[in-house]
């Protein structure tokens, strides 16, 4: 609403308008405008209380003038000739792209949709505080007010601004739904090449790429995570035990008496790693002040890089490898099934991501 209030100001109110004329037969915004003389006398209480020299009565006064500019916008009618209304004017600027790629062309309808949607939600919360302001000595009169206003300027066959806005977004969402997506993937004829935006990616390269992160993962994982340690009891996941139930008292899979076998003594397992190789112990103990050996803090940051390293291949792989991929809403979130059929799952921080 503010830039509606800066679109009336400049376009309206101030002398010689926003527009100029790139022809002299052109029509611009204010040649088709037609304020009316509520809202021309709320535009001048505007202007009035910006020369109020007291701060308090000037914020009071200002206040008052823009809430009856604003109902003076959203409350009149407007006949046979909607673009004499401000509010549709201003809706005819939010209908083009003023930004980055496609500047000056139309707004896609679900775009468009959203601007007006946004405008038709602060126009209704106008009208309610004006209920609220006005009849707040009868706050049984509140929804009788709300009800009558609605009727006479808030719903599709009425010749207001908004009326022909609401009218505009139905036919908005049945345009919406027909419309065809500009980006698709194309296939190749034989299917091994797929091109989207103009990246060509073939059916090879999938299978190189998750060669490629995994062999990265495990280089990670074992050469720079695990000191390259080869007496740690191998543990797959078919093997462990897990009780969610146990999630209620402060277990995890972590905790379930029936993987001890694998994790136990496990916590300290790369420490004993560090004190039997003099080469990591000089990378990751130190000295404390009262003679105590500590964990160098530098080493242990370089260590948990190296932890986020090794967690990007795997979300590759977790994403590309087990068959049809997550969508980009879904990659990182707790969902893991949609429908019927099952999806990927990731584990996270004991959670099922």
């Amino acid at each position: 609403m503010k830039q509606l209030l800066v679109y009336y100001y400049r376009v309206v109110h101030f002398e010689g308008g926003h527009f100029t004329q790139a022809k002299p037969d052109q029509v611009l915004p204010r040649d088709v405008i037609q304020p009316t003389k509520t809202q021309t006398q709320a535009m001048d209480e505007i202007m009035a209380a910006l020369t109020v020299e007291d701060a308090e009565e000037a914020k009071l006064a200002l206040k008052h003038a823009i809430r009856r500019l604003y109902l003076a916008l959203i409350c009149h009618t407007v006949g046979s000739v909607p673009f004499k209304s401000p509010v549709l004017s201003f809706c005819t600027m939010l209908s083009r792209k003023v930004c980055g790629k496609g500047w000056g062309l139309w707004e896609e309808p679900g775009n468009f949709n959203s601007h007006l949607s946004a405008l038709t939600w602060v126009a209704q919360l106008v009208i309610f505080d004006y209920a609220c302001f006005h009849k707040q000595d009868d706050e049984d009169q509140i929804p009788v007010f709300l009800a009558r206003m609605c009727k006479k300027f808030f719903q599709q066959l009425a010749e207001t601004p908004f009326g022909h806005i609401l009218q505009w977004r139905l036919y908005l969402f049945k345009v919406g739904k027909a419309a065809i997506a500009k980006h698709q993937a194309r296939w190749s004829l034989d299917r091994q090449t797929v091109e989207y935006w103009g990246i060509e990616l073939q059916m090879t390269q999938v299978l190189q790429l998750v060669l490629s992160e995994y062999q990265k993962a495990h280089s990670l994982l074992w050469d720079k995570l695990l000191f390259g340690a080869k007496d740690l009891i191998p543990m797959e996941s078919w093997r462990l035990k897990d009780d969610l139930d146990l999630e209620d008292f402060g277990g995890s899979w972590l905790s379930h008496p029936s993987n001890s076998e694998f994790l136990n003594g496990a916590e300290l397992a790369l420490f004993r790693r560090i004190q039997g190789n003099p080469k990591l112990q000089a990378m990751f103990l130190t000295m404390a002040a009262d003679r105590s050996v500590a964990l160098c803090p530098k080493a242990m940051k370089i260590y948990k890089a190296h932890a986020q390293d090794f967690l990007k291949p795997v979300l590759v792989l977790a994403h590309v490898a087990p068959g049809l991929p997550l969508r980009a809403s879904e990659l990182l979130s707790v969902m893991w099934r949609n429908t019927a059929r099952q999806r990927h799952m990731l584990m996270w921080e004991k959670l099922v991501m």
